[in-house]
């Protein structure tokens, strides 16, 4: 063949490969949070995945199909970035001051790059160095992910399996064993047992027997997982309440476009003051007054919803004292607060502060989860400079300080953990805090941030996994949407307020100790897991090598 022949046909390859990356990356940026379709993870990595097979079965040097699936799972993470990560693009054009066409590459290009890395360390990174074999190889694959995806840093705490199961009736109730993270054993065994079905149909000569194998085990653990999932929901009914609490949550979608680049895409035109949020809380309470005088009342105002740093002024701090000692109510309320240093520099923190019917500050917890070039810029310490530009660049940053203390704080025989919106990420932040005492966790959060985009979506998702995993009941309290409240078992106790708009939500909420396997002993599966994939990588040699042995004898007849 002449050169030019071989030219067009990589050319070809190399168009035809993109597009099976593309596809991937169409696939699993729907499958995220606010398309209506998670159950597309049960296929959406099938063609990357096949992809990666297709590379490894070209007679190159390891360290050419290394980069080759490196350069693919990039591709494939930036367009899923795009559509799943749209809330960035949003957030970056309307308050970042990016135009549009700027932003949306930023987007590909950032967050793309954390998830195009995720394909490749995830499902790409071990293929090069892993033994072949027909399916033994698929088992470590699996546990490899179980074991990295737990620990593995990036911007929002999802999970594969997180994606595709959610609301999945009677399977997420799993998540109290083998958390939502361990749900990914079951999405992504689906997508590697179309892989093996892809691989007999290549080996025309291969029986389909570990096919029918994987997709029978694969029904079985479902069934097993939904199983469970329905004796749980049972026995957890019978639960008996130890004690009960009345949460007051508003939303008042105050307006963020004083901040914006872009003030007609802000969605809300309500001016953020405390008169307002006054009024607003005495409507909400006159409209939600019960006859049960010995009930605990607790008023939420969400993130970003009260306008003063409550320590810092002592005006707006004696308002609120009054207003509790005249409802005789808790108010828990989120702002900021800062510190001097001894050299001079200031600490900023993010605080939700609990006010008591006294009037006097019942509690206070600082924000952990700090959300990156958001709230803090990453490496400014090493890189003063980089810092300096991007301060520059993105004029609404803020830098705060990360607090050290999963705070539980108490309200009778309540005890409530009030995280701030990207703590809800962080399955450790609220693990710790229902270790530590809590019965209640009140998230607040502003997402107005994001605009009509998935963002809350995402909060919410991951909200409601936190509830499952260690059985706490929830209270989702936001600015602009979507504001509800679940009980421990992920059931909905009030109605999802709609993306901003305006009003409030009540419910009297059971609190009772629920027990979770995964919040007591989550530490462990680590290590179920890592022994498990020792075990499969030490079977997938042995079968290797004896393999090898076979064909060197079968060449010697």
């Amino acid at each position: 063949m002449t050169n030019s022949h071989w030219t067009r046909r990589a050319f070809c390859n190399r168009w035809r490969r993109l597009f099976v990356a593309a596809s991937s990356g169409v696939m699993f940026g729907f499958s995220t949070p606010g398309f209506g379709l998670p159950l597309l993870g049960l296929v959406s990595l099938v063609p990357l995945l096949i992809l990666y097979e297709e590379i490894l079965s070209i007679p190159q040097k390891r360290r050419k199909s290394f980069f080759n699936i490196l350069g693919y799972s990039l591709v494939a993470g930036s367009i899923s970035a795009v559509i799943g990560g749209y809330c960035i693009t949003n957030s970056a054009h309307v308050y970042g001051h990016l135009p549009l066409p700027l932003a949306v590459l930023v987007t590909a290009i950032g967050y793309g790059l954390e998830v195009g890395l995720i394909f490749f360390f995830y499902f790409g990174c071990l293929l090069p160095f892993l033994p072949k074999h027909s399916w033994a190889d698929l088992p470590v694959r699996i546990l490899w992910i179980l074991i990295l995806e737990p620990h593995y840093p990036r911007l929002f705490e999802w999970s594969l399996g997180g994606f595709t199961y959610y609301k999945v009736p009677y399977i997420e109730q799993f998540a109290d064993i083998i958390g939502s993270s361990g749900l990914s054993l079951l999405s992504v065994g689906c997508n590697l047992t179309f892989i093996l079905a892809w691989r007999c149909l290549k080996q025309q000569n291969y029986a389909w027997f570990s096919v029918k194998f994987a997709t029978v085990l694969l029904i079985t653990v479902h069934l097993l997982a939904g199983t469970y999932g329905w004796w749980r929901l049972v026995e957890l009914q019978d639960f008996k309440s130890e004690s009960q609490i009345e949460v007051v949550s508003l939303q008042p979608n105050f307006s963020l476009a004083q901040l914006a680049s872009n003030p007609d895409l802000a969605y809300s035109e309500r001016l953020r003051n405390i008169d307002s949020l006054l009024d607003d809380s005495r409507k909400a309470l006159a409209k939600t007054h019960r006859e049960e005088k010995d009930l605990p009342r607790i008023l939420v105002w969400p993130e970003s919803t009260f306008p003063a740093p409550i320590f810092k002024d002592a005006s707006a701090k004696e308002l609120v004292s009054n207003f509790a000692k005249e409802k005789r109510v808790h108010i828990l309320l989120s702002t900021v607060d800062w510190e001097m240093q001894v050299d001079g520099n200031y600490r900023f923190f993010g605080i939700s502060v609990l006010v008591d019917p006294e009037g006097e500050v019942a509690g206070r917890y600082n924000k952990i989860f700090l959300i990156p070039f958001g709230e803090s810029i990453p490496g400014s310490s090493l890189f003063p400079s980089w810092a300096a530009w991007l301060r520059e660049m993105i004029p609404n940053i803020s830098e705060f300080e990360a607090g050290q203390e999963f705070t539980a704080m108490p309200i009778g025989d309540a005890k409530i953990s009030a995280p701030i919106c990207f703590d809800g990420f962080s399955p450790e932040i609220i693990q710790q805090m229902v270790l530590n005492g809590a019965n209640l966790i009140v998230l607040s959060g502003n997402l107005a941030w994001f605009g009509k985009s998935n963002a809350a979506d995402y909060l919410e998702m991951i909200t409601r996994w936190r509830s499952l995993e260690n059985r706490v009941p929830v209270v989702f309290a936001t600015n602009s949407g979507y504001s509800s409240y679940w009980d421990a078992t992920g059931q909905a106790l009030t109605k999802r307020m709609e993306l901003f708009e305006e009003g409030y939500l009540d419910a009297v909420i059971d609190l009772a100790t629920y027990n979770s396997w995964y919040r007591e002993k989550s530490g462990w599966l680590v290590w179920v897991y890592i022994i498990l994939s020792m075990l499969a990588l030490g079977y997938l040699i042995r079968r290797r090598e004896k393999a090898t042995t076979s064909q060197d004898g079968a060449s010697g007849l």
